[in-house]
C-alpha cells in the first residue's frame, strides 16, 4: 500500500488549477497584445499598400460599426453628456479600430467618439484601410450616418489601379447601399494625382500627372476635373478649364479652352493644338 501511495502522482489543489489557469491567460493575453502591437507598428512604418481593386472587392459593403481592439498603450477616459446622459469617449496613445465582419481597419494616435451623434475624429497619423481604397491624413472625420470620410492635411489616397491623390484635403463616400451604389473620392484645394495608365494590350504606361482645383473620381474609373486643369505625360502636355476621363474606355474630354501640346518624343512631331473659336448653327 505504501507503494501504491508513492507511486500515485500528488493531487493538484483547486487554488493551484486557478493559478494554472490564470497565467495561461495572462500568457494568451500578451500573446494577443504584443502581436496587435507589432501590427500597428508595421502598418504605421510601411508605405501604404496598393489596395485588391475590384477583383477583391467584397460582396456587399455594409455600414461599419467599429470595435476597438487598440494597443496596449491606449488609454481611455469616458465623459458622459449632461444633456443626453450618454458618454462621449476620448482616446490617446494609439488607436485601432475595425469595421466588425469587414475588412476595414483605422489606425490613429488618438480619438473622440460621439456615439449619439455617429461621428469619430481621428488625429495624428490616420491610416484608413479597405480594399477599396487607402487614405492617410493628419485628420479624418468618420461621419457614420452617411458612411463618409473626411480627410484633412498631408492626405495621400492610393486606388486600386495604383493610381495615387495628394492634396491638402479629401472626401471618400463609401459604396453602401442604400446610401450609394458606387465608391466616390472627391478632392478639393488643387490636388495632385499620379495616374497608372495601361494601353489596350495590358502594359503599363508611363504615368501621367493630373492637377486641377478640384477632382472626382467614380469608382477608380471615372474622372471630373475642374478648374486650371493641366495634365501632363512625357510625350504630351494639355491644360484646359476642365476635363472628363474615362480609364475604362481609354477615353477623354478637355473641355473650355482646350489646348494639347505634342512633345516630339521617340521621334514623333512636335505640335501645338487648340480650339479657337467655335461656330454655332441656329
Amino acid at each position: 500500500a505504501a507503494t501504491d501511495t508513492a507511486a500515485r502522482p500528488a493531487a493538484i489543489s483547486d487554488s493551484a488549477r486557478r493559478a494554472a489557469a490564470r497565467a495561461d491567460s495572462q500568457a494568451v493575453a500578451r500573446h494577443r497584445a504584443d502581436s496587435l502591437a507589432r501590427d500597428t507598428v508595421l502598418a504605421r512604418k510601411a508605405g501604404p499598400p496598393t489596395p485588391v481593386g475590384p477583383a477583391g472587392r467584397p460582396k456587399q459593403e455594409r455600414r461599419c460599426q467599429l470595435d476597438f481592439p487598440n494597443t496596449p498603450e491606449t488609454r481611455v477616459q469616458f465623459v458622459q453628456d449632461p444633456a443626453t446622459k450618454r458618454s462621449n469617449t476620448f482616446v490617446g496613445g494609439g488607436v485601432v479600430a475595425k469595421c466588425v465582419g469587414q475588412d476595414i481597419t483605422l489606425y490613429a494616435d488618438s480619438a473622440e467618439l460621439y456615439d449619439t451623434i455617429k461621428l469619430y475624429y481621428l488625429f495624428g497619423n490616420v491610416h484608413y484601410r479597405e480594399p477599396r481604397v487607402n487614405i492617410d491624413a493628419d485628420k479624418v472625420t468618420y461621419f457614420l450616418s452617411d458612411e463618409r470620410i473626411l480627410a484633412e492635411q498631408n492626405v495621400r489616397a492610393t486606388m486600386p489601379s495604383g493610381s495615387t491623390m495628394t492634396g491638402p484635403q479629401a472626401e471618400y463616400l463609401r459604396a453602401v447601399a442604400p446610401i450609394r451604389q458606387v465608391a466616390r473620392l472627391n478632392a478639393i484645394q488643387r490636388p495632385t494625382f499620379t495616374l497608372i495608365q495601361k494601353d489596350s494590350t495590358g502594359k503599363q504606361l508611363d504615368p501621367a500627372k493630373l492637377l486641377a482645383d478640384r477632382v472626382s473620381v467614380i469608382d477608380d474609373t471615372v474622372y471630373y476635373a475642374g478648374g486650371n486643369v493641366d495634365i501632363t505625360r512625357p510625350d504630351m502636355h494639355a491644360t484646359s478649364d476642365s476635363a472628363y476621363m474615362n480609364e475604362t474606355r481609354q477615353y477623354g474630354r478637355l473641355l473650355k479652352r482646350p489646348q494639347i501640346e505634342g512633345r516630339g518624343v521617340k521621334q514623333e512631331r512636335q505640335f501645338i493644338l487648340r480650339l479657337l473659336f467655335v461656330l454655332g448653327v441656329a
